[in-house]
């Protein structure tokens, strides 16, 4: 699976996560630093040009 250029912040991997015997989870998620942060700095402009 290629996560490139995807608009999400980080992708989710079901498969890695686990519960630890002490009870804790252990979440693993895959992400791209430039592609959703860019993604989230438009959500963000378009919040402030509605204030």
């Amino acid at each position: 699976i290629d996560y490139n250029h995807t608009t999400t912040s980080s992708n989710y991997a079901q498969p890695q996560t686990a519960v630890t015997d002490g009870g804790l989870v252990r979440v693993v998620s895959w992400y791209d630093n430039e592609w959703g942060f860019s993604n989230r700095m438009i959500d963000t402009a378009k919040v402030m040009a509605n204030l």
